[in-house]
Protein backbone atom coordinates (compact mmCIF):
# COMPACT_ATOMS: atom_id res chain seq x y z
CA UNK A 1 0.00 0.00 0.00
CA UNK A 2 1.16 3.59 -0.85
CA UNK A 3 1.28 6.12 1.27
CA UNK A 4 0.63 10.07 0.08
CA UNK A 5 3.64 12.10 0.38
CA UNK A 6 3.67 14.59 3.55
CA UNK A 7 4.29 18.39 2.61
CA UNK A 8 6.77 19.37 4.03
CA UNK A 9 5.46 22.46 5.51
CA UNK A 10 2.20 21.03 6.80
CA UNK A 11 1.43 24.30 8.42
CA UNK A 12 0.94 26.78 5.73
CA UNK A 13 -2.36 26.59 5.56
CA UNK A 14 -2.74 27.27 9.10
CA UNK A 15 -0.62 30.76 9.42
CA UNK A 16 -2.79 31.72 6.22
CA UNK A 17 -5.88 31.46 7.93
CA UNK A 18 -4.38 32.41 11.50
CA UNK A 19 -3.31 35.81 9.40
CA UNK A 20 -6.96 35.69 7.44
CA UNK A 21 -8.59 35.68 11.59
CA UNK A 22 -6.23 38.29 12.90
CA UNK A 23 -7.48 41.01 9.98
CA UNK A 24 -10.85 40.30 10.64
CA UNK A 25 -10.54 40.80 14.73
CA UNK A 26 -8.38 43.84 13.63
CA UNK A 27 -11.60 45.13 11.16
CA UNK A 28 -14.31 44.09 13.49
CA UNK A 29 -12.50 46.32 16.38
CA UNK A 30 -12.06 49.27 13.70
CA UNK A 31 -15.24 49.01 12.80
CA UNK A 32 -16.60 49.31 16.80
CA UNK A 33 -14.28 52.48 17.21
CA UNK A 34 -15.38 54.26 14.20
CA UNK A 35 -19.34 53.57 15.31
CA UNK A 36 -18.23 55.10 18.74
CA UNK A 37 -16.02 58.14 17.53
CA UNK A 38 -19.34 58.88 15.05
CA UNK A 39 -21.62 58.86 17.92
CA UNK A 40 -19.51 60.36 20.15
CA UNK A 41 -19.58 63.63 17.29
CA UNK A 42 -22.90 63.81 16.74
CA UNK A 43 -23.87 63.96 20.39
CA UNK A 44 -21.33 66.74 21.01
CA UNK A 45 -23.07 68.76 17.37
CA UNK A 46 -26.52 68.05 19.42
CA UNK A 47 -25.26 69.48 22.23
CA UNK A 48 -23.64 72.47 20.56
CA UNK A 49 -26.99 72.81 18.83
CA UNK A 50 -29.10 73.14 22.12
CA UNK A 51 -26.61 75.43 23.98
CA UNK A 52 -26.97 77.77 20.66
CA UNK A 53 -31.18 77.27 21.06
CA UNK A 54 -31.14 78.26 24.26
CA UNK A 55 -28.86 81.31 23.68
CA UNK A 56 -31.05 82.27 20.77
CA UNK A 57 -33.91 82.21 23.15
CA UNK A 58 -32.50 84.36 25.61
CA UNK A 59 -31.66 86.79 22.94
CA UNK A 60 -35.31 86.78 21.39
CA UNK A 61 -36.57 87.12 25.20
CA UNK A 62 -34.44 90.23 25.45
CA UNK A 63 -35.19 91.22 21.83
CA UNK A 64 -39.04 91.38 22.35
CA UNK A 65 -38.10 93.72 25.47
CA UNK A 66 -36.87 96.14 23.03
CA UNK A 67 -39.30 95.54 20.90
CA UNK A 68 -42.20 96.45 23.16
CA UNK A 69 -40.46 99.12 24.48
CA UNK A 70 -39.52 100.90 21.05
CA UNK A 71 -43.44 99.46 19.72
CA UNK A 72 -46.23 98.76 22.49
CA UNK A 73 -48.40 96.97 19.70
CA UNK A 74 -45.41 94.45 18.65
CA UNK A 75 -46.97 91.57 17.84
CA UNK A 76 -44.20 89.13 16.93
CA UNK A 77 -41.64 88.39 14.07
CA UNK A 78 -39.79 85.67 12.51
CA UNK A 79 -36.15 86.61 13.43
CA UNK A 80 -33.26 85.36 11.25
CA UNK A 81 -29.80 86.18 13.15
CA UNK A 82 -26.79 86.11 11.28
CA UNK A 83 -24.82 83.14 12.58
CA UNK A 84 -21.07 82.91 13.21
CA UNK A 85 -20.31 79.42 11.89
CA UNK A 86 -22.59 78.98 8.71
CA UNK A 87 -25.57 77.30 10.82
CA UNK A 88 -28.75 79.11 10.05
CA UNK A 89 -31.14 80.25 13.29
CA UNK A 90 -34.67 81.06 13.28
CA UNK A 91 -36.69 82.23 16.42
CA UNK A 92 -40.54 82.55 15.62
CA UNK A 93 -41.50 85.08 18.13
CA UNK A 94 -45.18 85.80 19.06
CA UNK A 95 -46.38 88.38 21.18
CA UNK A 96 -50.41 88.26 22.81
CA UNK A 97 -52.09 90.22 25.26
CA UNK A 98 -49.67 93.64 24.34
CA UNK A 99 -50.31 96.60 26.54
CA UNK A 100 -50.86 95.81 30.49
CA UNK A 101 -49.86 92.49 30.22
CA UNK A 102 -47.97 91.18 27.39
CA UNK A 103 -47.09 87.32 26.65
CA UNK A 104 -44.94 86.29 24.14
CA UNK A 105 -43.17 82.83 22.90
CA UNK A 106 -40.69 81.33 21.00
CA UNK A 107 -40.03 78.54 18.97
CA UNK A 108 -36.51 78.35 18.71
CA UNK A 109 -34.90 75.95 15.52
CA UNK A 110 -30.89 75.23 15.22
CA UNK A 111 -30.04 74.79 12.34
CA UNK A 112 -32.92 75.90 10.65
CA UNK A 113 -31.97 74.43 7.29
CA UNK A 114 -32.02 71.04 8.04
CA UNK A 115 -35.01 68.51 8.30
CA UNK A 116 -34.61 67.37 11.70
CA UNK A 117 -33.44 70.65 13.69
CA UNK A 118 -33.09 71.12 17.36
CA UNK A 119 -36.04 72.94 18.88
CA UNK A 120 -35.86 74.98 22.00
CA UNK A 121 -39.56 76.94 23.05
CA UNK A 122 -39.65 79.43 25.68
CA UNK A 123 -42.97 81.47 27.02
CA UNK A 124 -42.99 84.46 28.86
CA UNK A 125 -45.58 86.91 30.55
CA UNK A 126 -44.99 90.39 32.82
CA UNK A 127 -46.18 93.09 33.79
CA UNK A 128 -44.80 96.58 32.32
CA UNK A 129 -43.05 98.84 34.88
CA UNK A 130 -45.53 101.69 35.27
CA UNK A 131 -43.46 105.05 33.97
CA UNK A 132 -41.20 107.22 36.19
CA UNK A 133 -43.50 109.22 38.64
CA UNK A 134 -42.70 113.19 38.01
CA UNK A 135 -41.61 115.11 41.13
CA UNK A 136 -43.93 117.38 42.58
CA UNK A 137 -43.00 120.97 42.76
Amino acid sequence: MRTSPRPAHPRKGWALLSALVAVLIVAALSAGLIRAILASHREIELQEHLAQADQLAESARIRVATQLQKTPNYTGEVWKPAASGGSAMQATITVTGTGASPQARVVCLVPADVPHPVRVERAWSWTPAPPPETPSP
